[in-house]
């Protein structure tokens, strides 16, 4: 199959990986790479990516992608909870791409559940207390198990924070004293360690959309995250008499009114989001225009939120369909709203990538990334390289970077900026760089062609671009990954401490807390006893120093006093990035140039599924399966 690479030729296959490994591929050559020190690191690594994001107008997914909302929501009780995979299988069939939780339990494993179920079908899920729906508050969020529960499924979840703000006053008091509840609650949630956009309702139930116009812009200022989504319920009902909400609201009455609103929410430099309907109960049922409110929307690039899939009685109009858990049990109002209208759900609705994956025909822009479905493995295309297209992370930390083609770059000369990272429908994976007058130029391929080809982030870090029957037609290496949490003292076969740069804590302590170990990869390495932090690790690793395996004493988890195993630094090599503990035994530092040379090492080889142990005693060892001290590579002073 032709490849748009063809209009130019010499396009390398180089792929050159940074950080944890030398490069592979199953098609390309391997070659050099370096660590990321510096301020490059410090740069790199303030970006969270595990959780959603509200820049300006845009809702940005996990991925850092435009996310337009196109939601359903509903009251989900005992049934939807016994057939809870019937029930999101079929909203998902429907092509909706969000769903608030209203799930009437406080049972966590129920919950947790559901989120992971419309997650499984590329879903983002607005996250609401089950305690709203009785009346009750936002202490739900407050409980430890359920910060825990959504910190381990945060990627592409949006808190609902308020959304009907009850009350129908909206005098200056009225929304001065809305104003400083909704900055209290912003406080709390962010003060509970939730750093999810948070979506803030407005007065009237919802329906007073003047608040939000004229004091978004305060909120969004005032939380720290300035990630909030603006929930308006456009739920405007046609009453008779003088009363109408576009008119509450200062705008003209009938359809004029909500072209002038939606106008308005488009004119703001922050993101409004809807709540449609289409009737309204206000005592009696009044027609909303929501025909005319979904093309505004879909116009404006406005979310939208439906109410509702289903209502556990019978005398709600705004149903969707008839049966909550059958899908084509859909009611004439869910067949114009899912199907007919020019701007119907099926239509306008995009869901998200599934996680891991950059689809075919998909792209990596600059700052976007992908996470594992792990959920602890990160790429990232890093904004305006000359020499690495993919920032590889672990929670969120760097832990290396893959080099596509960066001496190519020269062909976009002059002063050539990344562009992205292109999963063309032919199957070649592409960098582009962008010249000085705007064209962009293809500087690196994958030299994969297929129908249905996608890139994959794997579990093990591994990048590959893999054919529709799973076979993989290119590859990078696996990455280590840091020692986990339950095992204290030890890195076992397979895992690593990535470098750190003048930092007080330990890569990993031991299990009584008072001894740790490290990487020390900036610095001037010393054996002398001294405290970490120092005057002597301070500055440009030594001439001839690649860091630092560093043993010492801890108080409350910083390094009191170290000693310091010199790594050295042959000619033309980078400072360490990290050390590896290896299936064969040995423990190796390594920096990556120049291939998979060691840069250091225990010379501990053919002691398989070894592991290195910091001991309560101080002493850092390479320990046998059995438990026989292999050697004591340092002792703390």
């Amino acid at each position: 199959m032709k490849s748009s690479l063809s209009v130019r030729a010499g396009v390398s296959g180089k792929v050159l990986f940074l950080g944890l490994f030398g490069a592979a591929a199953c098609s390309s050559p391997a070659g050099s790479s370096e660590p990321i020190t510096g301020e490059a690191r410090e740069a790199l690594t303030t970006v969270d990516d595990q959780v959603m994001r509200v820049v300006g107008r845009k809702l940005l997914d996990s991925n850092g992608v435009s996310f337009l909302t196109r939601g359903i929501e509903g009251w989900f009780g005992p049934a939807a909870q016994a057939n809870m995979a019937t029930l999101v299988d079929g909203i998902a069939s429907q092509g909706f791409n969000a769903a608030r939780l209203q799930l009437l339990t406080t049972d966590l494993t129920k919950i947790e559940a559901l989120i992971k179920r419309f997650h499984s079908k590329n879903m983002v899920v607005y996250l609401v207390s089950p305690e709203v729906p009785s009346g009750g508050g936002n202490a739900w969020f407050g409980l430890a198990e359920t910060q825990a529960m959504v910190k381990r499924n945060r990627r592409n979840v949006v808190v609902d924070a308020t959304i009907e703000e009850e009350g129908d006053g909206e005098s200056d008091a009225d929304v001065a004293t809305w104003l400083v509840e909704q900055k209290a609650v912003i406080t709390q949630f962010r003060n509970w360690g939730y750093t999810e956009p948070l979506t803030i309702g407005t007065p009237n139930a919802g329906r007073y959309l003047r608040a939000l116009l004229d004091h978004g812009q305060e909120l969004i200022d005032y939380d720290p995250l300035h990630s909030l989504v603006l929930n308006a319920q456009m739920y405007w009902g046609a009453y008779t008499g003088d009363f109408s909400y576009q008119q509450l609201n200062g705008f003209s009455p009938g359809n004029t009114g909500i072209k002038e609103a939606t106008a308005a929410v488009a004119a703001k430099p922050f993101l409004i989001q809807f709540g449609l309907d289409a009737q309204d109960s206000g005592g009696s049922w009044a027609d909303v225009p929501y025909s005319l409110l979904m093309t505004e929307a879909q116009n404006k690039s406005i979310g939208t939120m439906w109410w509702q899939w289903k209502d556990p009685g019978d005398d709600d109009p705004n149903s969707l369909v008839t049966d909550q858990l059958d899908p084509t049990s859909i009611t004439p109002l869910g067949d114009i709203v899912i199907n007919t209208h020019a701007k119907s759900i099926k239509k306008t609705s995009k869901t998200l990538w599934p996680c891991g994956v950059i689809p075919a025909g998909k792209h990596l822009g600059a700052g976007q990334s992908v996470t594992s479905c792990g959920n602890h493995f990160a790429m990232q295309a890093r904004a305006n390289p000359t020499d690495a297209n993919l920032i590889l992370k672990y929670d969120s930390r760097v832990v290396g970077r893959i080099v596509l083609g960066g001496e190519d770059t020269l062909s976009a000369a002059p002063n050539p900026l990344f562009s992205s990272l292109n999963m063309q429908g032919d199957g070649n994976w592409v960098a582009y760089y962008k010249k000085d007058d705007g064209t962009t130029v293809p500087t690196w391929a994958s030299g994969t062609f297929g129908s249905g080809f996608y890139v994959q982030l794997t579990n093990n870090g591994s990048v590959r671009v893999v054919a529709p029957d799973a076979t993989v037609q290119w590859q990078s290496r696996d990455l280590f990954k840091p020692p986990a949490a339950t095992s204290c003292g030890r890195i076992n076969p397979g895992e690593m401490i990535g470098g750190t740069e003048i930092s007080g804590a330990p890569g990993v302590l031991s299990c009584n807390g008072q001894f740790g170990i490290a990487l020390l990869t900036k610095g001037t390495p010393s054996t002398a006893d001294q405290p970490y932090g120092s005057t002597t690790w301070t500055g440009n690793a030594a001439a001839g120093s690649a860091g630092s395996f560093v043993v010492g004493r801890v108080n409350n988890g910083q390094f009191t006093t170290t000693r310091a195993v010199d790594i050295p630094r042959p000619a033309g090599r980078s400072p360490a990035v990290a050390i590896f503990m290896q299936g064969d035994g040995n423990f190796v530092a390594r920096d990556n140039l120049g291939g998979m040379d060691a840069l250091w090492a225990t010379g501990t080889d053919g002691n398989t599924n070894a592991h290195v142990e910091i001991k309560d005693d101080g002493r850092a060892c390479m320990v046998s399966t059995t438990g026989t001290v292999i050697k004591v590579i340092a002792t703390a002073p």
